[in-house]
């Protein structure tokens, strides 16, 4: 409930604040990012509500490619993290530290959130990034990489890549991180 009062106070608009599944959030926010580096995301657990399906993929000289209109499943997302200054963010999980500090002692993990999230944000840093049409294939009711070296990467790197806004996206987790790991 507090969350859901001072997030429209930061400035987020109602629209976007509808994104976010605010019930359980810090605990799923915590299962969500422990996850990102693993082959699967939880979505029982996900943090934000699903962005309108299908995931769309474009035919290109005979191959299929994620289509660029996929981006615009994502877009509201993005807006989501941007609406928020770097600082505001960092400053807003500093204050609800001890809850997710909490939330991931309860998922049975030790030691602490704060260290998993930037081992996280490495991660996805290091994200492989593609110049032009990312190639896919239909596997069964999905989409696989043709590039051994993207299927083989995480959930959460997919997850970038998929989005079509990584360009965007890794340059505010990198600022993210340099504020998290700073202590600033």
């Amino acid at each position: 409930a507090w969350l859901k009062q001072r997030l429209p106070q930061l400035g987020l608009k109602k629209r976007l604040v509808r994104l976010l599944r605010l019930e359980h959030f810090i605990g799923r926010m915590v299962i969500f990012v422990d996850h990102l580096p693993g082959r699967s995301l939880p979505r029982q657990h996900m943090p934000v509500v699903p962005p309108d399906p299908p995931f769309l993929v474009t035919e290109t000289d005979g191959h299929l490619v994620i289509s660029s209109a996929n981006t615009q499943r994502y877009t509201p997302y993005v807006r989501l993290l941007d609406a928020l200054p770097d600082t505001v963010l960092v400053n807003l999980y500093r204050g609800l530290y001890p809850l997710f500090q909490h939330a991931w002692e309860q998922t049975g993990e030790t030691g602490y959130f704060n260290d998993r999230l930037i081992e996280v944000l490495d991660h996805l840093l290091a994200t492989p990034v593609p110049n032009g049409p990312i190639p896919v294939v239909k596997h069964i009711r999905r989409y696989r990489f043709v590039e051994p070296a993207l299927e083989a990467a995480s959930a959460g790197q997919k997850l970038l890549l998929r989005s079509g806004h990584a360009a965007a996206l890794l340059p505010k987790l990198r600022r993210l991180r340099t504020l998290l790991a700073n202590g600033h």
